[in-house]
């Protein structure tokens, strides 16, 4: 799920970035992206509120960056799409108890 929100959040921002001085709807997004405008209000939210964009509402409303586009870091974008998560996850299942490296596993997962 993070590497579709990364690719959806960076095309965002990238289009954004673009088009600096339009305010960009959602279904314009959406159209561009070829997905549901729900994903990418979702994606915008999050953008929102980590203040890389803004947004304006009614007939001419839209988003545009809230902050110049060459000081954005990727980083900051994957942080947006990976929220608070772990981008790894964790094992579930015990390794087996004959193998050198699976027997770490449990330790290791003890270890969070």
């Amino acid at each position: 799920m993070v590497k579709s929100r990364f690719s959806i959040a960076t095309h965002i921002t990238t289009f954004v970035a673009k088009y600096q001085s339009d305010w960009i709807t959602s279904g314009h997004l959406a159209k561009s992206l070829n997905i549901n405008p729900v994903l990418v209000r979702n994606e915008l939210a999050d953008l929102k509120s980590a203040d890389l964009i803004k947004s304006k509402k009614g007939k001419n409303g839209g988003v545009r960056l809230s902050i110049p586009a060459y000081t954005i870091q990727v980083a900051e974008i994957f942080g947006v799409a990976k929220g608070e998560g772990h981008v790894l996850a964790f094992s579930k299942n015990e390794g087996s108890k004959d193998c050198p490296i699976g027997s770490q596993i449990e330790l290791r997962n003890s270890l969070r």
